[in-house]
């Protein structure tokens, strides 16, 4: 038994092996890509980040029998850390973002909430506090990918080129500002002490009037005989 799962294991590590170096003697013939170029700012609450895209962006090729394409990867991490975060579970197959079809890719990478700044990263990731500073890079590459059966766990890898990471580009969370009370809400107790005090003055000036115009009662003469 120890011995035939030795055997698979030879055969299955000499086949990742041939399949890792058919492609990448044929990944000689795939363009490098250029660093890319972006911007990150936060539109209505939601963090966004705007790639430029490069004349190979609408790169598609073959090798192999393999469909070659060009993709974008994306991390974030605070200024203070070295680890980045990941968007994408490339040992999953889960595809990189891919370039639109016009002169910018567009992605929603976060967004604010009553905490802070939630990001979208394949890692659960506390939110970033307000105020806080968040770092940004952007990478692009140009190839496939694929599955590589291994013992004990098989998984997916990414073959091709890639074109360095970009230059970091860094935001900080706003910080909310207090929400302004409405004029109407904030005039109500002033219209209402007003309000009293128009109906005080009334009932007096009306009260005074009575008053002045109500007619003198006249006392009856004594009869001569009382």
């Amino acid at each position: 038994m120890g011995k035939r799962v030795a055997l698979l294991l030879i055969v299955a590590l000499a086949v990742s092996s041939l399949l890792m170096i058919n492609f990448a003697s044929a990944s000689t013939d795939i363009p490098e890509p250029y660093v890319p170029e972006f911007t990150v700012e936060f539109v209505n609450g939601s963090l966004e980040l705007r790639i430029e895209n490069q004349p190979l962006a609408s790169y598609r090729g073959m090798v192999n029998d393999v469909d070659i394409l060009f993709y974008y990867n994306v991390q974030a991490k605070m200024p203070s850390s070295d680890q980045w975060l990941g968007f994408y579970k490339i040992d999953d197959g889960e595809k990189l973002l891919a370039p639109s079809d016009s002169e910018y890719t567009v992605v929603h990478v976060g967004a604010l909430t009553s905490n802070g700044l939630h990001l979208r990263t394949i890692s659960e990731s506390p939110d970033f506090p307000f105020g806080d500073k968040v770092d940004f890079r952007v990478e692009a590459r140009i190839g496939h990918f694929h599955w590589r059966p291994s013992m004990p766990v098989s998984f997916y890898y990414f073959s091709g080129e890639y074109s360095g990471w970009s230059s970091i580009q860094t935001i900080t969370v706003p910080v909310p500002s207090p929400t302004p009370t409405p004029v109407s809400e904030t005039l109500k107790p002033v219209a209402m002490v007003l309000g009293v005090i128009i109906a005080l003055v009334i009932s007096t000036v009306l009260l005074s009037i009575y008053k002045r115009n109500k007619p003198k009662q006249k006392q009856a003469k004594l009869s001569r005989w009382q």
